[in-house]
């Protein structure tokens, strides 16, 4: 799986793509900003293995690909001065409907793992309250306005005052990210960074 080699590692990852997931990436300075968050890093744009992975996890139900994809944000947390002491560990929430269908989240079990490995709580502390359409075949002013509003702190969890990651697999023009950081800020959070699997270009022309 990743690169579709025969010869795998646990009947997942091919030695040569898990040696890829272990590398740690360095900055990428040329990655736009997002509004509302003032970190981002991510470890890979979204080619293989990362791609094959994430669609695998979020799509086939292969649900042990976090473990592997976790380890890997665990060592880009770790590597980064401001990811390795935020407070709080944030999955971008499906919504209940979505959860239903699919039966997990993806993003939860990510930052399950990433949490266990570093030691920083994760907490379920937005709910989605708008069910979005899927984001892949919309531009990106469509993007933006179909996530605008869709997230709610959850007021159980407080995140005032603290610095929180959210979690997520892929991030494309940044939209969701962007959203589910202003319910963040209107919660009190002090900082927003965002840790994600993939980035990928936005679709032009739809």
């Amino acid at each position: 799986m990743g690169c579709e080699a025969n010869e795998v590692a646990d009947g997942l990852v091919c030695p040569d793509c898990l040696d890829r997931l272990n590398r740690v990436p360095q900055a990428d300075a040329g990655v736009p900003g997002i509004s509302g968050i003032v970190h981002v890093r991510n470890l890979s744009h979204y080619t293989p293995p990362h791609s094959s992975l994430v669609h695998e996890l979020k799509y086939r139900n292969r649900r042990s690909i976090a473990q592997y994809l976790g380890v890997s944000l665990a060592r880009l947390v770790l590597s980064d001065a401001m990811l390795k002491n935020a407070d709080m560990l944030i999955p971008v929430p499906l919504h209940p409907a979505r959860l239903r269908e699919r039966g997990y989240n993806q993003s939860q079990l990510l930052a399950e793992q990433v949490s266990r490995l570093v030691r920083i709580p994760w907490a379920d502390a937005l709910r989605r309250v708008r069910n979005t359409r899927p984001q892949v075949t919309l531009d990106d002013k469509a993007r933006e306005k179909e996530v605008k509003g869709a997230f709610a702190a959850r007021p159980e969890t407080s995140v005032r005052g603290k610095k929180v990651v959210l979690v997520d697999d892929v991030s494309t023009t940044g939209a969701t990210l962007a959203s589910a950081a202003q319910a963040l800020s209107e919660a009190g959070a002090l900082q927003i960074y965002a840790l994600v699997v993939a980035r990928r270009s936005a679709v032009k022309g739809r």
